[in-house]
């Protein structure tokens, strides 16, 4: 919450002592040293203090050690650029005695002549280097405890501005909740002592979200209706500090030419309570607002409690580096990436409780991410933080991470393209320092908890395409066996033949994404959702393929809620709660609730794009539901449905399976085109359950496997299959009497067999019968309370028996 925190832990204050003068020569007394326009050197040995503000340099070069007096207000240090190097020490503030006193450094490249590395209008670090800066001390954001209208000039926080050393004159900035415009105000007062309330200036300029949120929905279908509040708040962020590294304005410039900072080599960075304005340089990549570059293990490197106000480029960048800490950040105005992990290789770092706010209006059909070449001009951009800083496709997220072994903790996006993507197939190889060296779609997660996403453009949280597994990796985070081409960089199983998946499985928990238009991924595999929360998004999940767990789970969804109660009329009528994935295998939902309107499809929609392009397939899928409660879904709507958005078979093959009530008492539905199954004592059902046939026996998938080139066509005869004429039309096409279509980018046939039961299949193949069997999950028997499950395959070869436990 309000991000006051002592990071004494981290051993920061345990910093290098500087050999060199007894006591600081004064900057003042030694007018002559640094002529204006002139190239300043503080040489390696002397202790400098800055007490007064000199000439305009060309650059300033530290060598020895530079020391703000913390007793002197107002002082400025501008200069082309300033360049820690060698053993050099930049020190404005410590934490113990941070500088209270506005401290500025403005870096304008007037008389520079560039650096030949890093530019010009720079704040850099390299070698040995020590860059330490604390600001005041303040929290840096908190929530509003009530609603504000437009115009109003009172507001009233979650916590006492006081206690969070919020002052008169302070710039805030409050985020958007409604996916809209909002901008920076002014304190102008605090109320009286424990009113927690402050005027701003100007008055609100949009109507804002604060405290909590009483959803209520009479489904209908309950005496009891859905009653529960959710803290649905807008951030309010603090973009005052004592400590400000500024430059010329670069936003509205026709080359978005700002400042950059950057720490790299031997030393650190500890920069904290520290504004960071009119910084990035695009396109050009490594300019960025705050950048931790190739710092390898780096625990004394933090960013910790700093505001990076309009930013052209990415506001904060760990490149290369292990272990640093980047917390209670304020994010406002980056155009690109808020955070960016970049290569792939970096681990163990720790990102919490930073607040990303755009605070432009993302346009709601963006034409964007845009990025015009070399030259880095791309005005529409302007509109919506949405510059693609590689012209790759974008790169556009509050968080952009290819490095995946890392903490993201309670941190907050809002009003972003994208809120969190982990996409570790924008470099699938790795990049940079990193290139062939990782892969970065394969990599264990780290704790992914506590996160916030609203009033984003696409993604809230965006796990794109994220398979993670069992991994050596050395201290710089490379794996280790990556030129081994039986590596789990490159198999889905092991050599022993072991899946090769993470285990335990990695977790995203205590999720919540509200006025997101999706929350989900393509392809996610061995991660698992805990206490995920969706509000009034425009899809709760979106999910195309999966597996089993490597670590034997059944859940890939807890102890969640999906909720469609629309206030303030945004998605009124979404495309669907949760579009789950298809595949070969079980995925299971566990104390999952559904609330509201569904919309065009079911609360759940299993086989979404089933078969259709770089989703799950065959579409047999068993989704596993136990005290799942659809008792708050609107009445007249579908609790289930099979298929959404996919190919035919998507309509025609999952099964949905409980133990308890969650299907209404039974124990599996299936598509309301295998109309085979009424005459094996299944029921007829209504809308509820997408018309589908109500089994109180377990219907569990069969798979055949088979290459594209021997596959032929495929007859299966037996129960629930036999004494029905063939339905040729859209979407059975004959697989209402067992024709089976083959899956061609899936190297099989996906059907449906009711264990105890006997099967006879026929089969065409065009060289020869080599195919491969398996039937359910092993996991299945043993939670129905079952000995095992099995079924009897017959064909032209004989007959075999099949068991869900082989």
């Amino acid at each position: 919450m309000a991000f006051l925190l002592c990071l004494g832990l981290l051993l920061t204050d345990l910093v290098t002592p500087f050999v060199g003068a007894a006591s600081p020569n004064r900057w003042s007394s030694m007018p002559n040293r640094c002529a204006a326009g002139s190239n300043c050197v503080v040489p390696a040995e002397e202790h400098w203090l800055l007490d007064w503000s000199p000439p305009e340099l060309a650059s300033l070069t530290i060598r020895g050690k530079l020391e703000w007096d913390r007793g002197i207000a107002d002082l400025q240090l501008t200069a082309g650029y300033v360049l820690v190097e060698g053993k050099g020490i930049l020190e404005i503030g410590t934490e113990s005695q941070p500088m209270s006193n506005l401290a500025t450094i403005n870096l304008t490249d007037a008389q520079a002549s560039p650096h030949p590395t890093l530019g010009s209008r720079f704040l850099a670090g390299q070698d040995k280097a020590e860059i330490r800066m604390h600001g005041r001390p303040l929290g840096t954001w908190t929530l509003l405890a009530r609603d504000v209208a437009e115009g109003e000039s009172e507001i009233e926080l979650k916590e006492d501005p006081r206690t969070l050393s919020w002052r008169i004159g302070d710039v805030i900035g409050i985020a958007t909740t409604n996916r809209g415009r909002t901008q920076p105000y002014k304190i102008v007062d605090l109320g009286p002592a424990g009113s927690k309330t402050v005027k701003i200036d100007p008055p609100a300029a949009a109507d804002y979200w604060g405290g909590w949120r009483p959803i209520h929905h009479a489904s209908g279908r309950s005496s009891t209706d859905f009653n529960k509040s959710f803290e649905l708040a807008a951030e309010v962020v603090n973009l005052q500090r004592s400590v400000v590294i500024t430059g010329p304005p670069n936003w509205d410039t026709a080359d978005w030419k700002g400042l950059h900072t950057l720490m790299t080599g031997h030393g650190f960075m500890d920069a904290r309570y520290v504004r960071v304005e009119n910084c990035g340089q695009p396109p050009h990549q490594g300019r960025y607002c705050l950048h931790f570059h190739l710092m390898h293990r780096c625990p004394r490197c933090v960013l910790h409690g700093n505001a990076v106000v309009n930013s052209t480029q990415v506001g904060i960048t760990v490149h290369g580096t292990h272990q640093a800490r980047v917390s209670g950040n304020i994010l406002w105005n980056t155009m690109s990436a808020g955070v960016y992990v970049e290569d792939g290789n970096e681990m163990n770092n720790t990102f919490e409780e930073n607040v990303l706010i755009c605070m432009h209006q993302v346009p709601p059909i963006n034409p964007l991410p845009c990025n015009k070449g070399d030259t880095g001009i791309c005005p529409e951009a302007r509109r919506g933080c949405t510059y693609d800083m590689f012209n790759q496709g974008g790169r556009l997220g509050g968080f952009f991470v290819i490095g995946m072994t890392n903490d993201f903790i309670r941190n907050r996006v809002v009003n972003m393209e994208n809120c969190f993507w982990f996409k570790g197939t924008a470099d699938p190889a790795g990049r940079g320092h990193a290139a062939g060296k990782v892969c970065p779609v394969h990599l264990p997660l780290g704790r992914i908890s506590g996160n916030v996403c609203h009033d984003n453009r696409r993604f809230g949280m965006y796990l794109d395409n994220q398979q993670p597994r069992i991994l050596p990796r050395d201290e710089n985070g490379f794996v280790a066996d990556i030129n081994d081409p039986t590596s789990n960089c490159f198999n889905e199983v092991t050599p022993e033949g072991a899946d090769s998946g993470v285990v335990p499985a990695n977790v995203v928990e205590d999720e919540l994404d509200w006025h997101n238009e999706f929350v989900g991924q393509y392809v996610l595999t061995d991660v698992r959702y805990v206490r995920y929360v969706g509000i009034n998004n425009m899809h709760c999940m979106y999910w195309k393929s999966s597996k089993k767990f490597a670590d034997q789970g059944l859940y890939h969804v807890t102890d969640s809620m999906c909720i469609n109660v629309p206030s303030g009329g945004l998605f009124s009528w979404p495309a669907g709660q949760f579009l789950g994935p298809a595949g070969a295998f079980t995925f299971g939902l566990k104390n999952v609730s559904f609330v509201g309107n569904p919309g065009a499809s079911g609360a759940l929609s299993a086989g979404q794009h089933c078969m259709d392009g770089g989703a799950g397939g065959p579409c047999n899928v068993q989704y596993l539901l136990e005290d799942v409660d659809f008792s708050a879904v609107s009445k007249a709507t579908k609790l289930i449905q099979f298929g959404v958005n996919s190919k035919p078979e998507g309509k025609v093959l999952p099964v949905f399976l409980a133990r308890d009530g969650s299907l209404g008492g039974f124990r599996s539905v299936v598509s309301s085109h295998l109309d085979g199954f009424l005459d094996q004592g299944c029921e007829k059902l209504g809308l509820d359950w997408d018309s589908g046939f109500g089994c109180n026996f377990p219907v569990r998938r069969l798979s055949l496997w088979t290459p594209a080139a021997v596959a032929g066509d495929v007859q299966l005869s037996g129960p629930g299959f036999t004494g029905v004429a063939p339905n040729y039309q859209f979407p059975s096409f004959g697989g209402n009497a067992g024709l089976l279509s083959y899956a061609m980018n899936y190297n099989g046939y996906g059907a449906l067999a009711i264990p105890g039961r006997e099967y006879e299949l026929e089969a065409e193949w065009r060289d020869g019968p080599i195919v491969d069997v398996d039937f359910s999950d092993g996991a299945l028997p043993g939670y129905f309370g079952d000995a095992d499950e099995e079924v009897t395959l017959k064909t032209s070869l004989g007959s075999c028996t099949l068991r869900s436990s082989k």
